[in-house]
């Protein structure tokens, strides 16, 4: 019900400032209506398969063990993703910079810029939860959860490299090339898949937080790898 109020509240909150600019509103017509779909279609791709990302071990644990090892798993992934705001936060200012930029080589250098802010905010806030005790959260959730701490430092690694990731794709997704993402993150999921099916029945949450890690560290990797790239084609035609 909190979660209802917040979203409604958004919502209103929002109206205020879109209302005013919609005077000169027209429907849109059928050229437009096929571009928003072939362009949000996979912009919405990349966004579900993220998801199956982060909630398949929900289910996989669900499955081979008891409901407390789900809820720990699922506060540590909270926690991690809450961290993860602060990339998210400057993705989306950069991909309203690169989408206003025609200059390819100034949309390579904010990206760069936000890949770099990012990635040191990210660590710097991983720093900061890695030295909270780990009795801090059996205060906060229960003496259940003491393992909640060796759980995030598990999910560093993949968290920290994430960071980058969603600068990457906000550089992908400025110049209308999603495919870049969907192929990152689908790499991503078919290691979640594979890992969660080969090493999570004889493991434990830590398996899942590990397998969860290499995924992200792959998803972060693979994007750069594409980015990587995009710079060097740019340095051939510049030549």
């Amino acid at each position: 019900y909190n979660l209802y109020f917040i979203f409604t509240g958004c919502y209103f909150i929002s109206l205020i400032f879109i209302v005013p600019k919609m005077k000169a509103f027209q429907m849109p017509d059928k050229e437009i209506i096929k571009m928003l779909w072939k362009y949000g279609s996979k912009a919405q791709t990349s966004n579900i398969l993220f998801f199956f990302n982060t909630r398949i071990f929900f289910y996989v644990l669900g499955y081979y063990f008891i409901k407390t090892e789900v809820g720990i798993y699922s506060v540590g992934v909270m926690i991690v993703e809450a961290i993860l705001l602060i990339g998210n936060s400057m993705s989306l200012m950069l991909y309203s910079k690169i989408a206003n930029s025609v200059l390819a080589n100034e949309q390579i250098l904010l990206t760069k810029k936000y890949a770099i802010l990012s990635f040191s905010s990210t660590l710097f806030a991983l720093c900061i939860v890695a030295v909270i005790p780990a009795d801090v959260y059996t205060i906060v959730f229960g003496t259940d959860f003491y393992t909640v701490k060796m759980l995030v430092l598990y999910l560093f690694p993949g968290t920290l490299l994430m960071s980058t990731y969603y600068v990457t794709s906000s550089y992908f997704s400025g110049t209308g090339k999603y495919q870049y993402n969907n192929y990152a993150v689908l790499l991503g999921l078919l290691i979640s898949i594979v890992g969660g099916l080969l090493f999570i029945p004889s493991g434990d949450i830590l398996t899942a937080a590990t397998v969860t890690s290499i995924a992200f560290s792959a998803i972060a990797i693979c994007s750069l790898f594409q980015f990587k790239r995009e710079i060097e084609n740019l340095q051939k035609i510049s030549i």
